[in-house]
């Protein structure tokens, strides 16, 4: 396929796709939190597709009202993102998916705040481009004063929060002092030697503390482990089974490498 035929294809599906955004908001990828995906209905009638799959909207879903009502208290509460994760997780609220369950381990983490801030959705707008375009897709598809970044619609019904609360909280967090780097100051000298024994994946860096020493842990984030529990190990066990294991079972580099 020749280049011009590309761009030919790449811009008719981007002109399709920018009509329907502009008549309407485009709900697409996953469902973020505090909200469900419903059938889209337009007077009562249910919206099809050419293929005959219903159109989807999204809707606030008032299950996960506690959910958002313990993000915007502890918004208020906290100086810092560090300090509502570390609130959320003392409070046990959990961070929900698209289905009601928790996401891994269901832990808040300082991205999944940002990332609401950040989304106009959660203050009653929806935007084709949250941020700046970061593709050179973007820029050709300029023209005649057109620019993708202006397609928007106000969608109040959606809102969780208001713009001022939004504006006061990104504020308040990014006039807070950094907090410590969790960048380890430690080696971890075994990383690509232990795998896990749930999942078989390679164990990753974990913290050190004084009575265990060094640790390696796995979350099961690849493999989803039987027990559900993540998997640690500290050096010192580790360097001790290695130390009982019968020589005759470690391979002979020197041979390998001669072969």
């Amino acid at each position: 396929m020749a280049d011009w035929q590309r761009q030919d294809i790449r811009d008719t599906l981007y002109a399709g796709f920018f009509k329907c955004a502009q008549s309407r908001p485009v709900f697409k990828g996953k469902v973020k939190t505090g909200y469900k995906r419903v059938a889209l209905r337009v007077d009562g009638v249910l919206q099809l597709q050419r293929e005959g799959r219903a159109k989807t909207t999204l809707e606030k879903d008032h299950s996960a009202a506690h959910v958002m009502a313990a993000l915007e208290r502890e918004f208020d509460r906290q100086p810092t993102l560090a300090a509502v994760v570390v609130a959320l997780r003392i409070a046990g609220v959990k961070r929900l998916n698209a289905k009601g369950h928790g996401v891994w381990d269901g832990f808040w983490e300082g991205r999944d705040l940002k990332a609401i801030l950040r989304d106009p959705i959660y203050t009653g707008e929806w935007r084709l481009l949250n941020r700046d375009p970061v593709s050179d897709v973007w820029a050709l598809l300029r023209h005649d004063g057109f620019d993708p970044v202006d397609i928007r619609h106000p969608v109040p019904h959606l809102a969780w929060f208001t713009r001022s609360q939004v504006a006061r909280w990104v504020q308040k967090f990014s006039a807070a002092p950094p907090g410590k780097s969790r960048r380890p100051h430690h080696p971890h000298l075994l990383i690509g030697v232990l795998a896990c024994p749930e999942c078989g994946t390679m164990f990753h860096r974990g913290a050190a503390n004084d009575s265990a020493g060094i640790m390696y842990r796995c979350r099961g984030v690849r493999r989803p482990h039987a027990s559900g529990r993540e998997t640690s190990v500290s050096e010192r066990t580790a360097l001790r089974a290695l130390r009982e294991y019968p020589p005759s079972g470690l391979l002979d580099l020197r041979r390998l490498l001669g072969s």
